[in-house]
């Protein structure tokens, strides 16, 4: 059976335009198995861009779609991110599934360790780790320092000696956000603001959106005399 129903030379032409769109604008969205396919072809493109030499130019010119545009982004652009990485230059994030067939969705993106807040992964966390703040859960400067002291402990010193599954899942959270902050070499301090920034953005969401699980979610979590939000 042909690979994602297509023959060898539709397929071919897929991953051509899939891996010019991903070059020209750092991230895409597709289903999931398209997007773990391209994952081999966007890698050869860093690599190839490594090299830099004659041969290789020629090479990714055969390959992609709209050279004049793609080409220098590819050499000029995303390939010096990676010169002191080895492989590992793309990253697929499952988005949930599109609703008129349940196909799976995720994005596909070029990694950029040195602008973690181009990053998506980097956002994402960094939203979810504010949204635990905003809850109460936490406060994510003070558990970044607290790793940085004992990265062999919780993100909590005062947890219980087994963690929920919840508060496994903010150490992992806050773990993946501490690497990302150490390889841009961004300091802690910096990182107050950025998670001020997302739960204003998660106030004025909220303010604009009523929904009956938030608020009965707000009645089970937080006291009467809590300065209340419009949901």
């Amino acid at each position: 059976m042909p690979m994602l129903n297509r023959n060898a030379a539709n397929r071919k032409a897929l991953f051509r335009s899939l891996t010019t769109s991903l070059i020209k604008y750092g991230r895409i969205q597709t289903t999931l198995p398209k997007a773990k396919a391209l994952r081999k072809h966007a890698e050869r493109m860093i690599t190839l861009g490594k090299k830099g030499d004659i041969q290789a130019k020629n090479l990714a010119n055969a390959w992609v779609y709209e050279p004049r545009v793609t080409i220098p982004k590819l050499f000029n652009e995303l390939t010096p991110r990676f010169m002191d990485r080895n492989g590992g230059y793309t990253r697929v994030i499952k988005i949930g599934y599109r609703s008129f067939d349940q196909t799976p969705m995720a994005i596909i993106e070029y990694l950029n360790p040195q602008e973690p807040k181009k990053d998506l992964a980097f956002n994402l966390t960094l939203r979810k780790l504010s949204g635990h703040q905003f809850k109460g859960e936490l406060d994510v400067v003070k558990a970044l320092e607290h790793l940085k002291k004992d990265p062999s402990s919780p993100y909590n010193p005062d947890s219980k000696p087994y963690l929920s599954s919840k508060e496994i899942g903010i150490n992992k959270q806050i773990k993946k956000l501490a690497k990302k902050l150490s390889e841009a070499k961004i300091d802690i301090s910096q990182v107050g603001e950025m998670v001020n920034s997302e739960i204003e953005n998660i106030k004025a969401l909220k303010e604009k959106t009523f929904d009956p699980k938030m608020e009965e979610f707000y009645k089970k979590h937080f006291d009467e005399n809590t300065t209340k939000l419009v949901y």
